[in-house]
């Protein structure tokens, strides 16, 4: 102050009117180095000029340099000639001026002249060194506020207020700042705000945030900009703490309204007072020996009373009521003290319950079970309880009367594996229980098992499809399982086959034959049955449907037996089935008919072990020169059928009861000689001489029979014993074939000589009855037993050969 003093007195003596003198005076001063930023020296340029006529005017110049106080921080001084007219410079370095601001003083004496306009004896400047740069934040302020951003007036933030946070930000240097304020609540960002801060000043900066919860709220705060070399200030963190809301406090009353008698109800009239700062919104509760018997809703305005009544069966125990599920400053508890005689339950032997059915996999049903014993002297009941994470599960209720014992349980599992902990506890309506009774079990729970099922092969059987199947169960208990067995047809399944078993750990086999069923897979599940399988299961698995239809085919041999058929006689007719399909063939039936549909035979065939089977019928010959044979095959719904045409020959009976064929027999005989006669004169020698033969003649009588019997039935008919053909039974009309025996007188021949050749038997047959084949096309035919051995006939090829016994 003394110093701007000083400067004005000068300056108002400057402005004083003086007689013109000759000599020097200051024209001008030019000083380089204000307002620079920092400390630093200045120069100081002085242009003198003389006045008034001087000539070499002697002028002595100074220059000092002060702080605001008067101190000298530098000078310099000097002597000039000066002329009239004529500037005459002077140059001077001073320092080092200080921070802020200081004094410069240039002034003249010796021969001075008088100064005119903008000219001095004695100059004055102040000097203004710059302090840099020096941004920084303060100490926030948190004041309460509503959502508007109006002050609440309260003195602290409670739970629910919106909070206005004041941030100032100082510059302490002389240099100008632009930048951004970034704040952050609880590592939420608040909107940024820009900030231009003069050198010297400083800003506040208001941000609004809310509502705030209780408790320990942090803010971060950071300049963003050009920084100055101070930098530990242009970032802060603080933190505030918001107290709880205005609550409510409760006192709670209890008033017994009757007296407890067993197996009656007791009540109370429960009294709630509300003597806080705010209403009360939350539950009234009531618990007996730690059980919950009562929980109601309520509202209760600050300095009112709310009455409620509670209500439980009589037994003896502590009764203690109180708030929950709101917040109040204080609640003072009502209680209540129950003594009466009650059941009294106590452990029968031990005081913790037992785990049934382990161990255990995760899905298992997990039984705890205890045995309680009623010590009181009245009828009660209990059950077991238990909590597992949170949530309170209540098993079977046991009632005992006095001195009794009985069961309680409770039956739960666990989806996951691992060791559980489950609190559990006795409890009851109407009776006291041990204290003893509850506590804490640990229960380990294994993996589930897992539960695989896989199709190793299918098969065709007569009865159907046949799955061959294989279930692997990981290790640990004995299961009981449901298959499920079927066939899928365009992706829907049909009717299943149903399983049940009992599965030990392992792999398992098995099969189930499901039938025929239509559809393109086939496929094999499996279910639990009371437990759950693990991860890594497969519950059902598919399978190609094989190949099951039936494609029959019949082929019918052009070659019968015999190969030349005679009407009414026994033919035999081949033929082979065949299946191209990949299914079983089941029995069938084969029906033969000739060519106007006369069934001649209907037969059963067989089932096929394989892709084929060669087959044969006897069918009884129908007329005809040339027959068509017509065989069907029906099986398994389909029928299908092969034709031939045989060459058969026809023989007629003169009687219905038999037929004799004279030109048969006639001719055999003739050939039968002939043949004879060739043999022998083919093997008697040229040299012998002539023998004579005495031929008897052959005794041929058609009053000579024999008695046959009908191959149905069993009657005696009476035919000739030469006579070979069909015979037709008069007492069922079934034809069957007869063959006659053909009896030659024997020859007795007078030889020459002693080596005459014994007649040589090329063709023969035996068998141990009456009927024998044909040995050159295995005709069947009847010669009888007892007369052989002897000369027969075949009739299909006219083959004559001898019969003997075997």
């Amino acid at each position: 102050m003394r110093g701007v003093i000083l400067v004005a007195l000068l300056l108002s003596l400057s402005l004083v009117p003086v007689s013109n003198a000759n000599g020097g005076v200051i024209d001008s001063v030019t000083v380089s180095g204000d307002g620079i930023v920092g400390e630093g020296p200045i120069t100081v340029n002085i242009s003198l000029v003389g006045v008034g006529g001087a000539s070499s005017s002697s002028v002595n110049w100074s220059a000092v340099l002060s702080d605001l106080d008067g101190n000298v921080i530098d000078s310099d001084n000097g002597n000039r000639l000066v002329d009239d007219g004529v500037t005459t410079f002077v140059e001077t370095m001073l320092g080092d001026a200080p921070l802020g601001l200081s004094n410069l003083t240039v002034s003249i004496s010796g021969d001075i002249g008088t100064p005119g306009q903008d000219q001095w004896i004695n100059y004055y400047s102040t000097i203004h060194r710059l302090r840099p740069l020096n941004i920084s934040l303060g100490s926030p302020i948190f004041n309460s506020v509503d959502a508007t951003g109006n002050d609440t007036g309260n003195l602290s933030l409670s739970d629910g207020d919106f909070v206005n946070i004041e941030i100032p930000v100082i510059n302490n240097g002389d240099v100008d700042w632009n930048g951004t304020l970034n704040v952050s609540l609880d590592s939420l960002d608040l909107t940024h705000q820009s900030v231009n801060s003069s050198g010297d000043s400083a800003q506040i900066f208001s941000f609004l945030s809310g509502p705030v919860s209780e408790g320990i709220h942090n803010l971060n705060a950071t300049l963003v900009g050009i920084m100055d070399q101070f930098e530990d200030d242009n970032e802060l963190s603080s933190n505030f703490e918001v107290g709880p809301p205005p609550l409510p406090s409760l006192s709670l009353e209890l008033e017994r309204l009757n007296q407890p008698q067993p197996g009656s109800e007791i009540s109370w009239r429960l009294s709630a007072t509300n003597f806080g700062e705010s209403s009360f919104n939350g539950q009234l509760v009531c618990n007996f020996d730690d059980l919950q018997i009562f929980s109601e809703n309520a509202t209760i305005a600050v300095s009112q009373t709310l009455n409620l009544t509670v209500t439980m069966i009589s037994k003896p125990g502590s009764l203690v009521c109180s708030s929950d599920g709101v917040r109040t400053s204080e609640t003072l508890d009502a209680n209540d003290t129950v003594s009466m005689s009650s059941a009294i339950f106590i452990g029968a032997g031990h005081s913790s319950p037992s785990l049934l059915g382990g161990p255990w996999h995760a899905g298992d049903e997990i039984t705890l079970s205890m045995l309680l014993r009623n010590e009181g002297d009245a009828i009660g009941s209990a059950e077991m309880q238990v909590e597992i994470n949170g949530d309170i599960e209540n098993g079977s209720i046991s009632t005992l009367e006095g001195g009794k014992a009985g069961e309680v349980n409770h039956k739960f599992s666990f989806s996951t594996s691992g060791e559980h902990i489950v609190n559990w506890s006795v409890v009851s309506q109407d009776g006291a229980v041990d204290s003893n009774l509850s506590g804490s079990i640990l229960i380990p729970v294994l993996s589930s098992q897992t539960l695989t099922i896989a199709i190793e092969e299918t098969e065709i059987l007569d009865t159907g499809v046949e799955i061959s199947w294989s279930v692997d169960l990981s290790e640990g208990r004995d299961r009981t399982v449901i298959f499920n067995f079927g066939s899928i047809n365009d992706g829907l399944k049909g009717p299943k086959i149903i399983e049940e078993r009992n599965l030990l750990p392992g792999r398992t086999f098995g099969s189930m034959n499901i039938g025929f069923q239509q559809g393109q897979e086939i496929y094999a599940s499996i279910a639990t049955d009371g437990w759950t399988s693990g991860f890594g299961s497969y519950l059902e698995d598919e399978s190609p449907m094989p190949d099951f239809t039936i494609e029959p085919q019949i082929t019918v041999n052009p070659v019968t037996q015999p190969k030349v058929p005679a009407q009414g006689s026994q033919v035999t007719i081949l033929y082979t089935l065949s299946n191209t399909g990949g299914g079983p063939t089941p029995q069938g039936q084969i029906v033969i008919t000739d060519d106007d549909g006369n069934i001649l035979a209907s037969v059963t065939s067989p089932s096929l072990e394989s892709s084929s089977l060669d087959s044969s019928t006897t069918v009884k010959w129908p007329s005809g020169n040339s027959v068509k044979i017509i065989v069907n095959w029906h099986v398994d719904g389909v029928s299908v059928s092969d034709q031939v045409m045989i060459t058969s020959e026809v023989i007629e009976a003169d009687e219905e009861d038999f037929v004799i064929p004279w030109g048969g027999i006639l001719g055999g005989l003739v050939a039968g000689m002939v043949l004879i006669f060739a043999i022998r004169l083919k093997n008697t020698p040229k040299s012998d001489k002539k023998v004579e033969k005495k031929k008897s003649k052959k005794k041929t009588s058609t009053d000579e029979k024999v008695e046959v019997a009908c191959p149905s039935c069993d009657r005696r008919l009476r035919v000739p014993s030469t006579y070979s053909g069909g015979v037709r039974c008069p007492e069922c009309e079934t034809k069957f074939d007869v063959e006659g025996s053909q009896e030659e007188d024997s020859e007795e021949e007078e030889e020459s000589s002693p080596e005459e050749p014994v007649e040589e038997k090329d063709l023969w047959a035996a068998s141990d009855n009456d009927i024998l084949g044909c040995p050159k096309c295995a005709r069947n035919l009847k010669v009888p037993y007892d007369r052989r051995p002897a000369k027969a006939r075949c009739p299909a090829c006219e083959t004559i050969f001898e019969a003997r016994k075997s």
